[in-house]
């Protein structure tokens, strides 16, 4: 049988030897190849830090891949028309729970805070306002004796007096505490004491102090036993008393208290020269 014929010597030579110019078109090829995935990474690594991939937005700089990596956070910048719709907001401020447990003596609670100087609770039981206000008394005694509470309609009142004589009415409002909401706390009333230069507002001063409660101030105006023995009295003048005129003799000046409903009817005796400072009340000419 015939052979098959053996290919031509030019045959043998091209395929035994490319020629040059096919030799550096493929080496051109690969090296494109080489430098367009080099260059296709580096841009992607690019991308990645300002949140948009090139195989579709990274919000955050985290991996994705397609469109859907960025819904949501690239909808929402744009107007929130397309894709799922973002989470609302957190505001820690609020949903953060409460330093302390809701007092079941609000007034006491606001003192204490006060007294402690804690700045976030005195403004969870009362606001921004009254905590500043509170602050700006000054540096006090707060050792605080409750004088009275009273309920009215929609609030209610506590009053205190410190070692000082000093004199605070507190406000809470009813709805606010029945329900446990805070800030419902405020200052009503508050009174620093004072000592008049004037013997009848000396007096009438003493008086007031007394109708509210406030035995501390008693004492600094006047001394320990007569505010024993006018706090020891079954019934109290209200302030409804009548301050009586002026009766001056040496050194002193006597002015007569009476208040009917109760009667009362005392005559003080102020030493004139004290006036301005404490215990100027010296004692009674009739009554105590």
């Amino acid at each position: 049988m015939r052979q098959p014929a053996a290919p031509s010597r030019a045959a043998r030579r091209v395929v035994r030897r490319p020629g040059r110019r096919g030799r550096i078109d493929a080496a051109l090829m690969l090296l494109g190849a080489v430098v367009a995935g080099s260059v296709l990474v580096a841009c992607n690594q690019s991308a990645k830090a300002s949140g948009h991939g090139v195989f579709g937005a990274t919000p955050n700089g985290s991996p994705g891949v397609g469109a859907a990596s960025g819904i949501g956070s690239a909808g929402a910048s744009a107007g929130g028309t397309t894709g799922s719709p973002t989470a609302s907001p957190s505001h820690h401020a609020s949903s953060a729970p409460p330093s302390h447990a809701y007092p079941s003596d609000y007034a006491r609670a606001v003192l204490t805070a006060w007294g402690a100087h804690d700045t976030s609770y005195l403004a969870l039981l009362t606001n921004t306002s009254t905590t500043n206000q509170l602050y700006g008394y000054g540096s006090l005694d707060q050792h605080w004796t409750l004088a009275s509470s009273q309920a009215a309609t929609g609030s209610s009142y506590a009053s205190f007096y410190n070692r000082d004589g000093d004199w605070i009415v507190l406000r809470s409002v009813n709805e606010q505490t029945a329900a446990h909401r805070w800030h419902a706390g405020s200052v009503e009333t508050w009174s620093k004491i004072s000592y008049p230069s004037d013997p009848t507002a000396y007096v009438k001063y003493y008086m007031d102090a007394y109708v509210d409660g406030n035995a501390a101030r008693m004492t600094k105006l006047g001394n320990q036993p007569m505010t024993t023995h006018f706090i020891g009295l079954s019934s109290k003048p209200d302030s409804g008393y009548t301050l009586g005129t002026p009766d001056g003799t040496a050194g002193h000046t006597h002015i007569e208290v009476t208040e009917s409903s109760v009667s009362f009817d005392v005559i003080f005796r102020v030493v004139n020269q004290d006036l301005g400072q404490t215990g100027a009340i010296e004692g009674c000419d009739s009554g105590c």
